[in-house]
């Protein structure tokens, strides 16, 4: 009866697009798309299977590191020979790995995630090798990590931690222990892929089902991160400069992308400043850091006729911002996986026209929500 129900919904969908939640939780996408002789595959394990606490801080990103290695611990010399590439990275809401490659190569690329999932386990020396890299990738961060990191706690305090990790936590893993948080982040409730490009949609689905059909284990409970009200001062970062942050219901609400366009446009009156965001469909936060103290007493400079005179470049830049999530890169290939979790039926190609339709009411909300008591603030100590 499952299988039949299963082959229904899919036959009612177009040919060139297969959506599918299977029986045991996890779901996925396949999207014909104009990417001659190209395809990527990409996997997104939410962070709700395995939430970072301060006794797991950095587990998924270490595991990021162990799982891409494949079975046999060659899997990149692997892809590379059959001209496929693979990148994995680990942010707050998902562990995410993308393979890429021509189309020829999906039966690999497929195969390569089924390896990713199942690894087999890993030894304490594996495990103090990665911690080792792990210390040597921390000497890279950006100067200022310190303030996006600080701003992410600043909104919801533990639930907010870098999913980097802290090494000593790290070093006090056992194999035993890595195993069982890998079935927890890669529990198929949590699980979702998507496979785009020069495909035959049928092929694709079954390699998807094969992969994805299999798998068993925890369950997951999607709770909403809970965000800590602005403090009175604002919060240091052993960095130089500021940061801001403001608190977005996710990038499917139009305040999301006035915010965005909003911080971005202002750029260029501000040197040096950068904005981040994760786009995500869930409760997250858009950062803003500036290199220096006091770039952003700016804001409170501004008159709601400014913010006015302004808006046509803040939806300009809001709408550029959503053009460049619709191109098939890496990175965007992992935004649709992990959103095919949280917004199943969301369209990114919405998001341009949501931009252009701002309203200047819109933008002077979100420069309010900027310069005002609702945003957060990080002071550098150094």
């Amino acid at each position: 009866m499952i299988a039949s129900a299963l082959l229904a919904s899919i036959l009612l969908m177009p040919q060139d697009r297969v959506r599918q939640e299977l029986p045991n939780g996890a779901v996925y996408l396949v999207d014909k798309a104009d990417t001659p002789g190209h395809v990527r595959v990409a996997l997104s394990a939410s962070f709700h299977g395995y939430p970072d606490e301060p006794a797991t801080l950095g587990v998924r990103h270490l595991l990021e590191h162990l799982v891409v290695k494949g079975r046999d611990r060659a899997l990149d010399r692997k892809l590379e020979s059959q001209g496929l590439s693979l990148s994995a990275w680990t942010t707050r809401d998902a562990l995410n790995v993308v393979i890429s490659g021509p189309t020829g190569a999906l039966p690999l690329a497929m195969a390569s995630i089924d390896e990713v999932l199942n690894p087999g386990g890993f030894t304490q020396d594996e495990i103090n090798k990665e911690l080792r890299i792990m210390a040597e990738e921390k000497l890279l961060h950006a100067p200022d990590r310190p303030l996006v990191d600080a701003a992410w706690e600043a909104v919801y305090g533990q639930e907010g931690l870098s999913p980097f990790g802290d090494l000593e936590v790290l070093a006090k893993l056992t194999p035993s222990d890595l195993e069982l948080a890998r079935q927890r982040i890669f529990a198929p409730a949590g699980l979702s892929l998507v496979v785009l490009g020069d495909l035959d949609p049928g092929v694709a689905r079954l390699r998807c089902q094969e992969v994805l059909g299999k798998l068993s284990g925890w369950e997951v409970s999607f709770d909403p991160r809970m965000e800590i009200a602005p403090g009175a001062s604002p919060m240091g970062a052993q960095a130089s400069g500021e940061a801001r942050a403001v608190i977005t219901a996710g990038v499917t609400v139009p305040m999301t992308l006035a915010m965005l366009g909003f911080a971005l446009a202002q750029q260029r009156e501000m040197p040096g400043t950068k904005v981040f965001y994760d786009a995500s469909a869930w409760d997250s936060v858009i950062i803003w850091t500036a290199p220096n103290a006091g770039q952003f007493d700016a804001l409170e400079k501004l008159t709601e006729e400014d913010v006015v005179r302004l808006a046509p470049f803040v939806r300009g830049q809001a709408s550029q911002w959503a053009l460049g999530l619709t191109t098939l890169d890496d990175t965007n290939a992992a935004l649709r996986a992990k959103l095919l979790r949280q917004a199943r039926t969301f369209d990114l190609g919405q998001l341009f026209d949501t931009a252009r339709g701002l309203t200047d009411q819109e933008i002077v909300q979100a420069w309010q929500r900027w310069s005002g008591p609702k945003s957060y603030r990080v002071r550098g100590l150094k």
